[in-house]
């Protein structure tokens, strides 16, 4: 077993927990919320989420989609967010391998992600990302 074999299981997981800061940023980017600091919290009751609830599409089904504080239901968008950057970044180590390209298209591959998620909402894309996207890209 070399070392492609742990990163295979490794990265996606990885991947669902970005995943769900990528749901973060797809939420309030375009509302220009802050997305650094502000710890996550449901958008209904502003109930800050704790750690059982923090755990990417898991949290969803044991909560069967609703806030554990106040019981609005929670869109099943973001378990599949969660779900997609998984398997998206578990294609990317399979296709790409562990080199020093990896990281970046990790990174550049949940961009787009964001990017696709806020531009269907919004039918526009943030400066922001753009920028970022960038970056990465030149990395």
């Amino acid at each position: 077993m070399g070392v492609i074999e742990p990163l295979r299981i490794i990265i996606p997981i990885i991947g669902l927990f970005v995943g769900s800061f990528a749901n973060v940023l797809i939420y309030r980017i375009p509302r220009g919320e802050e997305w650094v600091v502000t710890p996550s919290h449901c958008v209904h009751c502003g109930k800050r989420l704790g750690v059982l609830e923090l755990i990417p599409v898991l949290s969803w089904l044991a909560f069967r989609g609703k806030c554990h504080g106040c019981g609005e239901k929670i869109s099943v968008r973001y378990p599949v967010v969660e779900i997609l950057n998984g398997v998206l970044w578990y294609l990317c180590v399979r296709a790409i391998g562990p080199t020093a390209f990896l990281t970046p298209a990790l990174l550049l591959t949940t961009a787009l992600l964001v990017t696709a998620f806020i531009d269907w909402d919004t039918q526009e894309i943030p400066n922001g990302v753009h920028v970022f996207i960038l970056i990465v890209a030149v990395l």
